[in-house]
Parts: structure tokens; C-alpha cells; sequence
């Protein structure tokens, strides 16, 4: 019967297991939010770490990140910050990695470009497996489109990719991300409840 029990809270589990794409909308109004306003050239050598968030460009041959105030490239997101932003890439495509200190369940970026590119957005989990991955293509020339992610595993790091490159730099902005305490739906607790209730109707009959 205890068999049944785990049984049934392993399918529990995997009923609520999952991964979705998610709009700017679909935050809690708390998450944490970081835009490069407040950035100096300096904060963005190497590989910064900001507040706990470590930025790295994986794009190869060009390593660099530079601030950018091409914050019209954002226009066509309403709310967006339209202030400085992170530039990476060059010549080749952009692949940017940022890392949480935090756990992390849900996440979402702004990604502009010059041309209509097509980008993901890939997340792994603290063993830095692919959890899954959401794509999205900027609409029109010097646009940006949103990227984002709602996971119930721990989001240990992000990974933005250029798709078909450009040749040209890939501008960043307006990350967000949040914790989110997942609670079992009604039916997982059903589940839950039946198998207790087996549980104690077994030990009584032997008793």
C-alpha cells in the first residue's frame, strides 16, 4: 500500500512539473528587475556581476560587453526603459549568459537588434541541463521582442542565442526575474488525500 502512496505522489509531481513560455504580463509585480541605467563603462569588463547577476558573452571571438543608449531600439515594448542597455556579439552570433545567486522560476529579457532576428532563450537547472527553450523574432527593423520563461525547477543560469546572425551587435534590457512557490491544483491534492485514506483503511483492516 505504501507502494500506491509514493506512487501516487510521484505522479503528483509530475503532473505538476512543467516548463512554459510567458509574456511581461505574467510576473507578480515583485519580481527582481534590472535595466543598465545605472551602469559605468567599467561595470560591464570582463564579466560583471551585478546584485548577484553575472553576465558573460559566450560569442565567438568577441568576448566584450559595452553599454549601449540605443534605448529606441525598445520603443516598440511598452513600459521599457528606452535608457542604456548591454551590447554583445559582432560579426559572429551573439550568446549571451547571465547566472542567478537566487533561485529562480521565472525570467524574461528584452533582445533587440537592426534587422527581423530570430532568438532564443534556453534554461538550466542547477546540474546546468537544458530545462527548455522559448524563441522569438524581433518584428521589424530596430525592434525588440520579448523572451521568457516559467519553470518549476531551479533556473540556475539563462542562455540568449542569435539565431541567424546579422553581423550586427544584440542589445539587452529590462531583465526580470522571481521566485515562484508552486502549489499543488486540486486534483494533485485529491491524489494526495486518496492514497492517505488507503493507507489508514489498510492499517485498520489489519488491525
Amino acid at each position: 500500500m505504501k507502494i500506491i502512496f509514493y506512487g501516487l505522489l510521484y505522479l503528483c509531481f509530475l503532473s505538476k512539473s512543467y516548463s512554459i513560455p510567458i509574456t511581461q504580463n505574467s510576473f507578480s509585480g515583485q519580481e527582481t528587475f534590472q535595466n543598465f541605467n545605472n551602469f559605468t563603462p567599467s561595470d560591464t569588463f570582463g564579466t560583471p556581476v551585478v546584485d548577484g547577476v553575472t553576465y558573460q558573452s559566450l560569442t565567438p571571438g568577441n568576448s566584450r560587453l559595452l553599454l549601449s543608449g540605443l534605448g529606441n531600439f525598445f520603443s516598440n515594448i511598452p513600459g521599457s526603459s528606452q535608457g542604456l542597455n548591454l551590447r554583445a556579439g559582432g560579426t559572429n552570433p551573439t550568446r549571451l549568459k547571465i547566472s542567478f545567486s537566487t533561485q529562480v522560476n521565472r525570467v524574461g529579457i528584452l533582445v533587440a537588434t537592426t534587422p527581423s532576428i530570430l532568438f532564443s532563450l534556453t534554461a538550466f537547472n542547477d546540474a546546468s541541463e537544458a530545462i527548455e527553450s522559448v524563441t522569438g523574432l524581433t518584428p521589424a527593423f530596430q525592434t525588440a521582442v520579448f523572451l521568457g520563461l516559467e519553470t518549476t525547477q531551479n533556473i540556475s543560469h539563462i542562455e540568449i542565442n542569435e539565431l541567424n546572425s546579422n553581423s550586427q551587435d544584440t542589445l539587452f534590457d529590462d531583465l526580470r526575474f522571481e521566485e515562484v512557490i508552486f502549489v499543488p491544483e486540486p486534483g494533485s491534492w485529491l491524489l494526495i488525500t486518496l492514497s492517505c485514506f488507503l493507507i489508514l483503511s489498510q492499517n485498520f483492516k489489519s488491525k
